[in-house]
């Protein structure tokens, strides 16, 4: 079974580097707020009006290790499924960019675009920073990790992704790609910071 999760670049981008996500409603409601497939758009609609920058988290519900109980809100009488317990990301699938349309509403339900690619940045346990490009970048930091992403990285392991950017197409995302190994350490620490600056 599938359940979604509405939630920030830069909140996914903490997630991904702790492996596990913890948003302020769960401290604060005990749980973290989840929506099957038929409730995502009224739910986004309702709570992320005028926002950009978000995501989707596809959750293989099998895979969570707390506990997950459908109930209903103050808003809607509807059961939604409540995640009691911070999320561990192996539970995630795959993380779908959440766009609104040019009326500011979230009409359409998010699939992966077959030519969209993640420019990505990991720090290796050295201190140094290795970039690629992938689909998928929650599986393939996964593969970093186990020594099944890259040389590199394979030496230099446990990783953490620092960078993300989702860029039109592969062609572009290796153009960018080149850009960023070409930078010194300083500017691509620059660059890490920037990603924050941007969003805030």
């Amino acid at each position: 079974m599938k359940i979604y999760h509405i939630i920030s670049f830069e909140d996914w981008q903490v997630a991904l580097k702790n492996k596990i996500y913890s948003p302020p409603s769960l401290k604060k409601e005990g749980f973290i707020h989840a929506s099957t497939r038929d409730q995502v758009l009224s739910t986004a609609n309702r709570r992320y009006k005028n926002r950009d920058n978000l995501l989707l988290l596809v959750i293989d519900a099998d895979k969570v290790n707390p506990e997950i109980k459908f109930e209903s809100t103050t808003n809607s009488r509807a059961k939604h499924p409540h995640i009691y317990g911070s999320l561990n990301m192996n539970a995630v699938i795959e993380a779908l960019k959440l766009s609104a349309d040019e009326n500011s509403e979230y009409t359409q339900f998010p699939t992966n675009n077959e030519d969209d690619c993640w420019l990505y940045m990991v720090e290796c346990n050295d201190g140094s920073y290795y970039t690629g490009i992938s689909k998928d970048i929650n599986n393939r930091v996964l593969q970093h990790n186990h020594g099944e992403g890259a040389r590199y990285t394979d030496a230099k392991k446990p990783v953490e992704l620092v960078y993300f950017e989702n860029l039109k197409s592969r062609s572009e995302a290796m153009k960018k790609e080149y850009k960023i190994k070409q930078l010194t350490h300083q500017q691509k620490e620059e660059l890490i910071t920037s990603l924050f600056k941007s969003k805030n």
